[in-house]
């Protein structure tokens, strides 16, 4: 939701976060100092740099992830799934 909304997002470095995020967020990792970097970061951003991530995120959410895109997508993996079961 957040990617929908702020044009500037931080996340965690974890595959299911990059998975949705993709080049479109920022992301820290659980080494000492990394979030404080990614903010001091951030916060030398101009105003393009902020408004670019905040069009990346929307085009994101927009192309992957809206209710007629993951009910299809469910549909698929439950289509498929009945059919393993099946055989």
């Amino acid at each position: 939701e957040a990617l929908s909304i702020t044009d500037v997002n931080i996340l965690y470095d974890a595959c299911y976060n990059k998975e949705v995020g993709e080049d479109a967020a920022i992301y820290f990792s659980n080494e000492e100092g990394s979030l404080c970097k990614q903010i001091e970061i951030i916060e030398k951003f101009k105003s393009k740099e902020q408004n670019e991530y905040g069009e990346k995120a929307k085009n994101r959410i927009k192309n992957e992830y809206t209710w007629e895109i993951v009910v299809k997508k469910y549909k698929k993996l439950f289509d498929n799934s009945y059919c393993t079961l099946l055989l």
